[in-house]
């Protein structure tokens, strides 16, 4: 009986480990896009169109240049991404299963304590990952709110341009999981709770 809780220990501490080192280079790595794109927007906000085109066209280019930077980068991160949140996933439904089954037959602190550590993890990722859809989303915002019915037919062109490119959205989507959402999270949350209703039934049915 020792020698199993010291194993189950062990294993939820090298999985909690993991679960925190990639969960802070996921949401580093999100936040460093999220904060490109506000640039962008404040770049896009300090725009005035104009009649003139060659002046119109010297704004927009590294605009556009600068959103497709960013796109570029959401891509090329994507796969990794990936990488760091599938096996997140997997390593937190292991740790929420054991510490809550070892929760709720032996009340054990330790266990609650690492269930609630897991479950915020998780949440933080999604929370993340919301806020870098919005993120991406406010770009296409701050294109339609240029003055672009005061510029010429070229330069609107270039605007229409620039409005398509920002349509892409910058949604995470996992294997096996779907996207990184506020609604995808309350999911999960459905699932642990009626998970713990189960093992709340069977230890009623059983009397332990």
């Amino acid at each position: 009986m020792t020698l199993l809780l010291l194993f189950q220990i062990y294993t939820i501490g090298i999985l909690t480990n993991i679960i925190f080192v990639t969960t802070v280079m996921y949401c580093y790595s999100l936040q460093l896009l999220i904060i490109r794109i506000e640039h962008l927007n404040e770049k896009i906000d300090g725009i005035t169109l104009t009649r003139n085109k060659k002046r119109n066209f010297r704004m927009l280019r590294p605009i556009i240049m600068y959103h497709q930077d960013i796109f570029r980068m959401f891509q090329f991160s994507n796969d990794v991404y990936t990488n760091l949140i599938v096996p997140q996933k997997v390593f937190a439904l292991c740790i929420l299963t054991l510490s809550t089954t070892s929760f709720f037959m032996g009340k054990d602190i330790a266990s609650l304590a690492s269930a609630i550590a897991t479950w915020f993890g998780v949440f933080l990722s999604h929370a993340m990952g919301q806020k870098l859809t919005t993120a991406g989303d406010s770009v296409a915002n701050a294109v339609y709110n240029l003055n672009w019915c005061d510029a010429d037919v070229v330069t609107r062109k270039q605007v229409l341009t620039l409005l398509c490119l920002s349509q892409h959205p910058f949604t995470i989507r996992v294997p096996l999981f779907g996207e990184m959402s506020h609604a995808a999270a309350a999911q999960e949350l459905k699932k642990v709770y009626l998970f713990i209703n189960s093992l709340l039934a069977i230890k009623k049915n059983n009397n332990f």
